[in-house]
């Protein structure tokens, strides 16, 4: 996993972005293959409570969550077993080989005064973004699957998800 950083990491956490993209094929071809990453992702992250998920949202060619890292290796090790598990799915379902890679994968620190706009990023990013299906903003406003979103972070910033929903309407 590519790791880039402009600041120093504390000593209680750090925010970050990962951002994975595909060179050359979908990621998520139908509902199924969303709903399967998904569930592995889930899986995995409920073994690590060392990572909470602050945003996400799924698109067919790439994908971005927003997460906090209590603990140093953490999400270089959550996402090594989800791409390695969601490739072998991909291989067995489409035979294709190596579909996503570490190179394919980055990981971006996140400074503390950073992290409103990266999560407005990550939630308008898609065309119905309000409505997306494959998106953690159904977890602030609709309560929504998937619980294992971290709303606090977020949501203190702003006292309510009405008016973060505001700030994400701003743009």
């Amino acid at each position: 996993m590519q790791t880039s950083s402009s600041t120093k990491k504390s000593k209680s956490g750090a925010y970050y972005q990962i951002i994975v993209r595909s060179k050359s094929e979908l990621i998520f071809r139908d509902k199924q293959d969303y709903g399967d990453f998904l569930s592995l992702f889930n899986n995995y992250l409920h073994m690590n409570n060392s990572v909470d998920v602050l945003a996400y949202c799924l698109r067919p060619n790439d994908f971005c969550f927003l997460v906090f890292e209590s603990k140093d290796k953490e999400i270089s090790r959550l996402m090594q077993h989800v791409l390695t598990d969601y490739n072998r799915f991909y291989h067995d379902k489409y035979q294709i080989n190596d579909l996503l890679s570490d190179g394919d994968c980055t990981k971006n620190i996140v400074q503390d005064d950073k992290i409103m706009d990266i999560s407005r990023k990550i939630h308008i990013s898609s065309n119905d973004w309000i409505d997306c299906e494959y998106s953690s903003i159904r977890a602030y406003f609709y309560d929504d699957d998937p619980t294992w979103i971290n709303k606090k972070h977020i949501v203190d910033k702003f006292g309510s998800a009405k008016k973060y929903l505001k700030f994400l309407q701003e743009c």
